[in-house]
């Protein structure tokens, strides 16, 4: 099961504000409430979105386990520049195996700094069994770094079937000393953003081509520099077809 902690549900009701926390991750085995009433799989071949972002040197990222789609974006800079990207994903047909992915770390070696984090969670105010099915970045003034991640997603029901998220706008305000309303958001849209994400830079959406996909891997782009580490500068992501079970899994 995905975990978010300390989050505030505001559905178009002022309160004393919207937080986020690090996911924290359980592996248990699999358990009733933890399967699903009709089981899906991945189809198809992989194909690509367009790309959010710039494009640079590139290096594909994926989980090797063919039923599991990814939930969750994480990055990380060294020397203000954003070399290291994780992707986590799940299982479609069990949340409680949960913890795959990959990783690529372009940050030769040295200390990385903040994480940025976007993710679906099972808890709070996202439900079970929704994955990425689009991304879009936000870059610095010059834009040649990646400084912000949003995410869009689709969620499989209990029938098997793939369908668009029901927005949910919440207000976030200032608490009791300060009981404006500071912004607007839709939390079916998680996104994460260092403070030199300039707001005019954020760029096109790269989503999943078909609407019957979601993705399951990346393509990242870096800009190549002398030495590491190297700057993200765009994501494409890596889709395939989600469909009710017609194949074993030993053919798949």
């Amino acid at each position: 099961m995905r975990t978010l902690s300390s989050v505030l549900i505001i559905s178009f009701i002022l309160s004393a504000g919207l937080s986020y926390a690090e996911r924290k991750t359980f592996s248990v085995g699999p358990t009733e409430s933890e399967m699903y009433r009709k089981d899906v799989m991945l189809h198809g071949a992989v194909e690509l979105s367009k790309i959010s972002g710039s494009r640079g040197e590139t290096f594909e990222i994926q989980d090797d386990h063919k039923d599991h789609a990814m939930y969750a974006i994480y990055s990380w800079e060294r020397r203000d520049r954003p070399c290291a990207v994780m992707i986590r994903t799940e299982n479609i047909n069990d949340s409680s195996d949960d913890t795959g992915g990959g990783v690529r770390d372009l940050c030769g070696g040295g200390r990385q700094g903040n994480k940025l984090s976007v993710e679906y969670s099972d808890v709070g105010l996202n439900e079970d069994r929704i994955f990425v099915s689009g991304v879009r970045v936000c870059m610095n003034k010059k834009g040649n770094k990646v400084k912000g991640l949003e995410l869009r997603g689709k969620k499989i029901t209990d029938d098997g079937k793939l369908v668009a998220l029901i927005p949910e706008i919440v207000a976030e305000v200032g608490g009791f000393a300060d009981p404006r309303i500071h912004s607007l958001g839709d939390v079916t849209q998680p996104f994460d953003k260092r403070s030199n994400c300039h707001k005019d830079k954020w760029k096109w959406w790269a989503i999943c081509p078909r609407h019957t996909q979601i993705a399951t891997g990346a393509i990242l782009h870096f800009e190549e520099e002398a030495k590491q580490p190297w700057s993200l500068t765009g994501i494409e992501l890596q889709c395939r077809h989600v469909g009710l079970v017609y194949i074993p899994q030993s053919e798949r």
